[in-house]
């Protein structure tokens, strides 16, 4: 077929078109990354002000913070969750890809709540290649409130267990980035009690990487806290300690004595991280240690506890469906002394 002389040209104001969409685009995503980016530098004990430790376990707890901000940063400049699935299982060990989706969950809610092009990225992640790291991602997205200061969120796609998390993360970030002494990090007055209480599950996890996983700093900086909080922190630091590791078997078991009598609630955290890998498909040697020592179980009995609890809740018609599942299998504990 002959092509008419007035085409070459229509073809080339096409391309030109399209080729400014494309330089405009890359500039918003450019912008976007120098206002929100995080520096993974500022996630270094150092830089934090953390505890020093053993070189081996800061290396090994700076890993999962670099993953996180690796997730949040190269979700900031991808908004298609398919494209950012795939960068991130090129680029992250599969034991970390949880706190990549739990950065990316932080830079998606982040972009929803700010008035930018395009909605639902949050809601499309959890439906999408995150619906095996619902965990994280709900803790996630708590993240990103935690730096918007906002005191409220839409729940329309959470889900109706986990959406507690949100709490948790804030909680979390908090702690991470405290300056001053954590016992006076607080969340948002207008929160209802058990608000408050998930904040502090966020909190007792944190203190984990804070404290450097010694044993002696994380119960000693506890206590330091009100007494009506130490069930959470410790659920808390038991979540971090089987899902994060890094601590040795000695370190473990010297925690769950100083636990004392929240040791139930160290036990459940450990039964919470052990669902979040199992869902994950990633349970590894630190999953079997902390289900070890703290739990004095394997990662299948753990993870059966952990359904097993869950029988005859219907979250969708009972909102506090998560602290229930908490109670029983900090129950199943305190029956069985383990």
């Amino acid at each position: 077929m002959v092509r008419s002389a007035g085409q070459p040209v229509a073809d080339c104001r096409s391309a030109t078109k399209i080729s400014a969409r494309s330089s405009e685009g890359d500039r918003v995503l450019r912008v976007r990354k120098t206002l929100f980016g995080i520096d993974a530098t500022q996630t270094r004990f150092e830089a934090r002000g953390f505890d020093a430790c053993e070189p081996d376990v800061q290396s090994h707890l700076e890993g999962h913070a670099a993953a996180f901000v690796d997730g949040y940063n190269a979700a900031l400049v991808q908004d298609d969750e398919l494209l950012l699935d795939a960068e991130l299982q090129r680029r992250v060990a599969a034991d970390r890809r949880g706190f990549a989706f739990e950065g990316a969950a932080m830079a998606y809610t982040l972009l929803d709540a700010l008035p930018l092009p395009g909605r639902g990225r949050f809601s499309r992640l959890l439906a999408g290649p995150g619906a095996h790291e619902p965990f994280l991602i709900h803790a996630g997205a708590g993240w990103a409130y935690a730096r918007l200061r906002r005191r409220t969120w839409p729940t329309t796609a959470l889900d109706p267990l986990l959406q507690w998390l949100h709490y948790d993360g804030y909680g979390f970030h908090q702690v991470f980035f405290a300056r001053g002494a954590v016992q006076h990090v607080h969340g948002a007055r207008s929160w209802d009690a058990y608000g408050h209480r998930a904040f502090h599950q966020g909190v007792g996890r944190a203190l984990w990487f804070r404290c450097g996983a010694d044993p002696d700093r994380i119960a000693t900086t506890v206590r330091r806290f009100s007494a009506h909080l130490a069930a959470d922190l410790w659920s808390g630091v038991g979540l971090a300690a089987t899902y994060a590791g890094g601590g040795p078997d000695a370190a473990l078991a010297t925690l769950a004595g100083l636990s004392g009598g929240q040791r139930p609630a160290l036990a459940q955290g450990a039964v919470a991280a052990t669902a979040a890998r199992v869902t994950a498909r990633n349970a590894n040697s630190d999953t079997e240690r902390g289900c070890a020592q703290l739990c004095g179980l394997t990662v299948d009995e753990a993870h059966a506890l952990y359904e097993k609890s869950l029988d005859g809740l219907v979250p969708q018609e009972d909102p506090m469906a998560y602290e229930t599942w908490r109670t029983r299998v900090q129950h199943h504990f305190r029956e069985t002394g383990r």
